[in-house]
């Protein structure tokens, strides 16, 4: 069995605060920001391929006991499940018992799929970061299209077939 908190990935340009400002702004989504119910049924995300790295973010609207949050996501094709960090696990009201918790999983709600996720590990590469892994793109079917000359990309949920 995979031991997911052994995943790791070489992520040294992307801190929270770019998340809070340089992101946000391009996203036209503040970090952590309730979340509307549109935003909550939206099947069509668009996002930004960001800094020298061409690192790719969209937001999605998680959802778990609270009120549903807006949160930016690093897409990671290569990451097996998708990853909350400790800012954003608070900001959905999750408890602080479990956020101490070492590998601790949560059902939760991307935008409406929904998905286990686990806490980005402390002792890897990026800690403050969420990634959004092929488990959320497998199952809630996303095509993925990014446009490198735009800085765009979209991950569209729902796919009935390939295109």
């Amino acid at each position: 069995m995979l031991d997911l908190r052994l995943f790791d990935l070489l992520l040294t340009d992307v801190a929270d605060d770019d998340l809070k400002r340089d992101i946000s702004t391009q996203l036209g989504v503040q970090y952590l920001s309730e979340s509307t119910p549109a935003q909550s049924e939206m099947k069509c995300n668009r996002g930004v391929v960001w800094g020298v790295n061409n690192r790719l973010f969209v937001p999605m609207s998680v959802g778990l006991d609270a009120e549903p949050v807006n949160v930016h996501f690093l897409v990671d094709t290569g990451a097996p499940v998708t990853y909350l960090c400790r800012k954003a696990l608070r900001a959905l009201g999750a408890a602080e018992s479990d956020i101490q918790k070492d590998g601790f999983t949560w059902a939760m709600s991307v935008n409406g799929v929904n998905l286990k996720v686990i806490m980005s590990p402390l002792d890897k590469h990026f800690p403050d970061i969420n990634l959004l892994g092929s488990d959320f793109l497998v199952t809630a079917r996303c095509i993925l299209t990014v446009n490198y000359v735009a800085k765009t990309c979209v991950v569209e949920l729902g796919a009935r077939h390939a295109p």
